[in-house]
């Protein structure tokens, strides 16, 4: 699929896994504005994320862009992204930190890639239940913030580099 594909309709829900989409971040989904639901997870995407990503999925509630080679870093204005509540970058190449994230996320899988530094001392996301950050490269220690999820059922901070006790 061209990544300039031009199109005549608006997609609410979609489901692209496992379709070759790639190598490059598929730039028509930018007119897709109305989008609540979007998997692009075993693409073939081989590209950074958008300058426009945030801005062109600030209503998408669950996004899952799993299992790619996405490279490059999180972008820092996710926070506009305030109706996700799901979203999942995990198995890519993204390196960086944690920059601040949409306050309604109650999953974040960011597992198994290159992200790095400390965590964020306060990751201003309540309603958060799951947490999988294993297998990247944070370091530190695990701030007392992660004590105020008061849903949180599922942590995984495995393979890093955090010291000291747990909070």
């Amino acid at each position: 699929m061209n990544s300039e594909w031009q199109h005549s309709f608006r997609l609410y829900y979609a489901s692209f896994a496992t379709c070759q989409m790639g190598p490059l971040f598929p730039g028509w989904l930018q007119w897709h504005v109305d989008l609540y639901y979007l998997d692009l997870s075993r693409t073939g995407i081989i590209d950074t994320l958008p300058h426009w990503f945030s801005k062109a999925f600030s209503k998408v509630q669950y996004l899952y862009i799993s299992d790619n080679q996405l490279s490059g870093s999180l972008p820092t204005d996710m926070e506009m992204m305030s109706l996700l509540e799901v979203l999942a970058l995990d198995s890519n190449q993204l390196n960086g930190p944690i920059p601040p994230l949409p306050r309604n996320l109650t999953g974040l899988d960011l597992s198994m890639n290159s992200l790095f530094g400390p965590l964020p001392s306060d990751f201003g996301v309540p309603k958060l239940i799951h947490l999988v950050l294993f297998s990247n490269r944070f370091a530190g220690s695990i701030p007392e913030s992660i004590c105020k999820f008061e849903q949180l059922r599922i942590i995984n901070l495995a393979n890093n580099f955090f010291k000291g006790e747990f909070p």
